[in-house]
């Protein structure tokens, strides 16, 4: 499994919180994402299982537009280990 994050930006407010990143994260690969506090790696990790969509560029999961893969299906092959409690 490949995911690509391309151009992506994530505002709140009107304040770029996520600008224009782009990455590729390939499964078996160890991925790190390192910055000052605010600089929006939280945000990019909250965006992988759509917990927020970007206001700009695409995030693509095999190569498929994460916007068109169902949440039931992405979920299932996508984990995240978040810093905060979240109950669905």
């Amino acid at each position: 499994m490949s995911v690509r994050l391309e151009n992506i930006t994530y505002k709140i407010g009107g304040q770029a919180i996520v600008r224009d990143a782009s990455t590729l994260i390939k499964s078996g690969h160890l991925t790190v994402i390192i910055g000052p506090n605010g600089a929006g790696k939280s945000t990019i990790i909250n965006l992988l299982p759509r917990f927020y969509d970007p206001q700009e560029g695409s995030i693509k999961i095999d190569g498929q537009n994460i916007r068109d893969v169902s949440l039931h299906s992405l979920r299932k092959n996508l984990s995240l280990v978040s810093q905060d409690i979240i109950l669905f």
